[in-house]
Protein backbone atom coordinates (compact mmCIF):
# COMPACT_ATOMS: atom_id res chain seq x y z
CA UNK A 1 0.00 0.00 0.00
CA UNK A 2 1.24 3.50 -0.81
CA UNK A 3 2.63 5.76 1.89
CA UNK A 4 1.29 9.14 2.91
CA UNK A 5 3.11 12.05 1.27
CA UNK A 6 2.85 15.82 1.09
CA UNK A 7 1.76 17.29 -2.23
CA UNK A 8 2.43 21.02 -2.60
CA UNK A 9 -0.09 23.26 -4.33
CA UNK A 10 1.25 25.71 -6.92
CA UNK A 11 1.72 29.18 -5.42
CA UNK A 12 0.93 28.09 -1.83
CA UNK A 13 3.10 27.64 1.24
CA UNK A 14 3.03 24.05 2.49
CA UNK A 15 1.19 22.73 5.49
CA UNK A 16 3.37 20.76 7.94
CA UNK A 17 2.19 17.23 8.76
CA UNK A 18 3.47 15.21 11.71
CA UNK A 19 2.51 11.86 13.23
CA UNK A 20 1.07 12.18 16.75
CA UNK A 21 -1.42 10.74 19.20
CA UNK A 22 -4.72 12.41 20.07
CA UNK A 23 -6.97 11.12 22.86
CA UNK A 24 -5.11 7.81 22.82
CA UNK A 25 -5.42 7.30 19.06
CA UNK A 26 -2.79 7.49 16.33
CA UNK A 27 -3.30 10.65 14.30
CA UNK A 28 -1.80 13.16 11.90
CA UNK A 29 -1.33 16.76 13.01
CA UNK A 30 -1.55 19.41 10.30
CA UNK A 31 -0.17 22.89 11.01
CA UNK A 32 -0.94 25.62 8.53
CA UNK A 33 -0.57 29.37 8.75
CA UNK A 34 -1.66 31.01 5.49
CA UNK A 35 -0.70 27.75 3.76
CA UNK A 36 -2.33 24.86 1.95
CA UNK A 37 -1.18 21.51 0.61
CA UNK A 38 -2.36 17.94 0.36
CA UNK A 39 -1.49 14.99 2.57
CA UNK A 40 -2.22 12.13 0.25
CA UNK A 41 -2.12 8.38 -0.01
CA UNK A 42 -3.16 6.59 -3.17
CA UNK A 43 -5.48 3.64 -2.71
CA UNK A 44 -6.64 1.39 -5.50
CA UNK A 45 -10.06 0.11 -4.52
CA UNK A 46 -13.09 -1.26 -6.22
CA UNK A 47 -15.89 1.07 -5.17
CA UNK A 48 -19.42 -0.29 -4.92
CA UNK A 49 -22.58 1.13 -3.35
CA UNK A 50 -21.61 -0.77 -0.17
CA UNK A 51 -18.07 0.67 0.05
CA UNK A 52 -17.43 2.50 3.32
CA UNK A 53 -14.64 4.73 4.63
CA UNK A 54 -14.18 5.90 8.20
CA UNK A 55 -12.25 8.87 9.55
CA UNK A 56 -12.40 11.35 12.40
CA UNK A 57 -11.03 14.85 12.83
CA UNK A 58 -10.56 17.55 15.38
CA UNK A 59 -10.15 21.24 14.60
CA UNK A 60 -8.64 23.62 17.15
CA UNK A 61 -10.15 26.69 15.49
CA UNK A 62 -12.06 27.78 12.44
CA UNK A 63 -11.09 30.43 9.90
CA UNK A 64 -12.85 33.70 10.74
CA UNK A 65 -14.98 34.93 7.86
CA UNK A 66 -14.76 31.68 5.88
CA UNK A 67 -17.97 30.50 4.21
CA UNK A 68 -17.97 27.62 1.72
CA UNK A 69 -21.21 28.82 0.17
CA UNK A 70 -19.47 32.02 -1.05
CA UNK A 71 -16.64 31.58 -3.56
CA UNK A 72 -14.81 34.74 -2.52
CA UNK A 73 -14.39 33.53 1.09
CA UNK A 74 -14.53 29.75 0.63
CA UNK A 75 -11.94 28.26 2.99
CA UNK A 76 -11.81 25.41 5.46
CA UNK A 77 -9.31 24.40 8.14
CA UNK A 78 -9.62 20.74 7.12
CA UNK A 79 -10.85 18.71 4.18
CA UNK A 80 -10.91 14.97 3.57
CA UNK A 81 -11.25 14.12 -0.10
CA UNK A 82 -11.77 11.00 -2.13
CA UNK A 83 -10.73 11.24 -5.78
CA UNK A 84 -12.08 8.95 -8.49
CA UNK A 85 -10.97 7.97 -11.99
CA UNK A 86 -13.39 8.16 -14.87
CA UNK A 87 -13.80 8.58 -18.61
CA UNK A 88 -12.81 12.18 -19.38
CA UNK A 89 -14.21 11.83 -22.91
CA UNK A 90 -17.63 12.14 -21.22
CA UNK A 91 -16.76 15.69 -20.12
CA UNK A 92 -17.43 18.87 -22.06
CA UNK A 93 -14.68 20.22 -24.32
CA UNK A 94 -14.17 23.09 -21.85
CA UNK A 95 -13.63 20.68 -18.94
CA UNK A 96 -11.31 18.46 -20.99
CA UNK A 97 -9.20 21.54 -21.82
CA UNK A 98 -9.16 22.49 -18.12
CA UNK A 99 -7.99 18.96 -17.27
CA UNK A 100 -5.17 19.26 -19.83
CA UNK A 101 -4.13 22.63 -18.38
CA UNK A 102 -4.02 21.25 -14.83
CA UNK A 103 -1.97 18.28 -15.98
CA UNK A 104 0.44 20.59 -17.83
CA UNK A 105 0.87 22.83 -14.77
CA UNK A 106 1.16 20.09 -12.14
CA UNK A 107 2.46 17.09 -14.08
CA UNK A 108 -0.50 15.05 -12.88
CA UNK A 109 -3.99 14.53 -14.27
CA UNK A 110 -6.75 15.79 -11.98
CA UNK A 111 -9.34 13.34 -10.67
CA UNK A 112 -12.43 12.72 -12.78
CA UNK A 113 -14.64 13.29 -9.72
CA UNK A 114 -14.19 14.07 -6.03
CA UNK A 115 -16.15 13.57 -2.87
CA UNK A 116 -14.91 15.99 -0.24
CA UNK A 117 -15.82 16.29 3.41
CA UNK A 118 -15.12 19.78 4.74
CA UNK A 119 -15.29 21.63 8.04
CA UNK A 120 -17.46 24.72 7.51
CA UNK A 121 -18.28 27.59 9.86
CA UNK A 122 -21.92 27.83 8.78
CA UNK A 123 -23.29 24.67 7.14
CA UNK A 124 -25.19 22.14 9.21
CA UNK A 125 -23.60 18.71 9.68
CA UNK A 126 -24.60 16.56 6.71
CA UNK A 127 -25.10 19.49 4.35
CA UNK A 128 -24.25 18.99 0.69
CA UNK A 129 -22.58 21.84 -1.16
CA UNK A 130 -22.30 20.84 -4.84
CA UNK A 131 -19.38 22.26 -6.77
CA UNK A 132 -19.30 22.00 -10.55
CA UNK A 133 -16.39 22.99 -12.77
Amino acid sequence: MAEWRAVPLPGKRETTYTRCEYEGRAAWHARSEAAASLWRRRVNAIVTPDTQAEFSWWVAGTIAGADLSRTEVADSPVRVGFAFDGDISRLSMRNRLQFQLVETLTGEAPPFAMLMYVWDNHAEVGSVLPQHP
